[in-house]
């Protein structure tokens, strides 16, 4: 009776709680905190794992994992027309809502409650494994840069109005998969930071990451060509008893038309939750600036400047490959063969960019 009393207890646990709408499917992975999102039933950021994405929190400059730490309990509940995380410790209530929005976008709605009786500093950061654009270039675009294949960091008014990874290879769905965010506009919070890079980084940093000109989605020997995205929001005070609200949205729709055309399409609508949050900081209201360092501005390169960081970045990774073999023949060691095709791939992954630099 009790084998299966825990049995049950842990399949009530691990269970996968899955909400419809339209063409997306949002699956909550019941006891790690992690979601996945799928339109057409293809994902739009990596699902093997679900870990490798996830919301981090910072408090009073410690870091937490929400879905690894042990000091948040979590519960997940399906909603009308989306569901919702919820995080609980002595000092904080977080949730994480998800509505549907028209059946090609859900909206994300993060509130931080402050249980104390004091003022907090807390932090949010948002990492999404991306993948889309990682078979076929670019890896991401944004409204000013067609091309993005190489770290980037976007701070302040820097930050562009969306950022979209798509695939370029043929597929099922009635158009390429695509996952696009967008960062401004109604309904939408502003984060203080974006940057894009190569995962394995983004997910061994404990928080901010600083990028380097010139550096690519890989990391040698073993992460290459991976690539992701994370938004930072904060630090910023919470008073004794009140809440903070970051509004989110991820869609599978097109690429945004350019602001202005008659095509242009309206901003996702703020989520709806399934019973008010008291007291919760105004919908949309601008975050407090943050009080991460801010590099020396970076993110807003054109077209040609993308091209090159991307060429610059390969010729560095060109200049590894040598120095390891350089290495190995110091050494009159033999390559091993996991090495070899670890390398002949590398190169095959610098010639297909080649080609898609042009002239």
């Amino acid at each position: 009776m009790l084998a299966a009393l825990l049995l049950g207890s842990f399949l009530a646990r691990a269970w996968p709680l899955e909400v419809s709408e339209g063409r997306l499917k949002l699956v909550l992975h019941a006891g790690i905190g992690r979601f996945s999102l799928y339109l057409d039933g293809i994902a739009l950021f990596v699902d093997q794992d679900p870990r490798t994405s996830g919301m981090s929190l910072l408090l009073d400059n410690r870091v937490y994992k929400l879905g690894d730490s042990g000091e948040f309990k979590e519960s997940s509940e399906a909603l009308p027309g989306g569901a919702r995380f919820t995080w609980t410790s002595k000092r904080l209530t977080v949730t994480q809502t998800f509505s549907f929005q028209g059946g090609e976008a859900v909206a994300v709605s993060v509130t931080i409650r402050n249980n104390t009786d004091r003022e907090v500093a807390a932090g949010l950061r948002f990492l999404l494994d991306t993948y889309l654009g990682e078979a076929g270039f670019p890896h991401f675009r944004t409204e000013r840069d067609k091309e993005i294949n190489g770290e980037l960091s976007f701070t302040g008014a820097e930050v562009p109005a969306w950022w979209l990874s798509r695939s370029s290879r043929a597929s099922r769905a009635p158009e390429n998969p695509g996952l696009l965010v967008p960062l401004r506009g109604e309904g939408i919070t502003t984060p203080d930071r974006l940057i894009l890079a190569n995962w394995k980084r983004l997910a061994e940093a404990s928080w901010l990451y600083e990028t380097a000109p010139g550096r690519t989605f890989s990391e040698l020997p073993y992460s290459i060509n991976d690539s992701a995205a994370c938004l930072y929001f904060g630090p910023a005070p919470i008073a004794a008893g009140a809440s903070r609200t970051y509004l989110l949205a991820l869609s599978g729709g097109k690429e945004p038309a350019p602001a202005g055309s008659a095509a242009a399409a309206p901003a996702p609508a703020a989520p709806a939750t399934a019973a008010p949050e008291s007291p919760v900081a105004a919908p949309g209201a601008p975050p407090v600036p943050g009080t991460l360092p801010v590099p020396p501005a970076a993110g807003q390169t054109t077209e040609p400047s993308a091209r090159k960081l991307g060429i610059e970045g390969d010729l560095r990774v060109l200049d590894d490959l040598l120095q390891k073999l350089a290495q190995k023949m110091d050494s009159r060691t033999v390559l091993s063969e996991e090495e070899r095709q670890l390398m002949e791939q590398i190169i095959a992954d610098i010639k297909k960019r080649l080609e898609s630099y042009g002239d």
